[in-house]
């Protein structure tokens, strides 16, 4: 649970043509976020389970390999179906930075982008995490995805 002393800042910048986004909160724990990518109007903070959201598309912070084992990566693949793994380690592995899209399997999302945080040490930085994130949101964006929802681990 928050306290008073907690803070918390996200800041997503996209490129010099697109719009930032800096999120401050204090007192409040969060765990996930909303982003309505196309109107760029509604950033809701919310606390929930990611493979229980209706989205467009959900972004997982994925090693570069794409295997699914545990954290948020196995609840995904325990709830949508072992399918989503199958797809994902086909079409890897990426370089670290990029990011990749496969179906949901029975997820109630249409997509899941994978954003390569991290390689095999499971060792990331803010850069790493920086061009992740710029390259899930331009899938979603080349997609036409309006609500993406996107677990904070790949912010932080």
């Amino acid at each position: 649970a928050g306290k008073a002393s907690d803070h918390a800042e996200l800041i997503i910048m996209l490129s010099a043509e697109r719009a930032q986004i800096r999120l401050r909160l204090t007192s409040y724990t969060f765990t996930c976020m909303m982003i309505d990518w196309k109107m760029m109007i509604a950033i809701e903070v919310i606390e929930g389970d990611i493979t229980k959201v209706s989205a467009d598309a959900v972004v997982n912070a994925a090693n570069n390999y794409l295997w699914m084992g545990a954290g948020v990566a196995g609840a995904i693949k325990r709830a949508g179906g072992k399918e989503i793994e199958e797809e994902d380690v086909r079409k890897g592995p990426l370089q670290v930075g990029e990011a990749m899209v496969t179906g949901a399997g029975s997820l109630r999302a249409k997509y899941i982008i994978h954003a390569a945080v991290m390689d095999q040490d499971l060792h990331t930085d803010a850069e790493k995490i920086r061009r992740a994130t710029i390259n899930s949101l331009l899938k979603a964006d080349e997609l036409g995805l309006k609500r993406i929802f996107i677990d904070c681990v790949v912010f932080v």
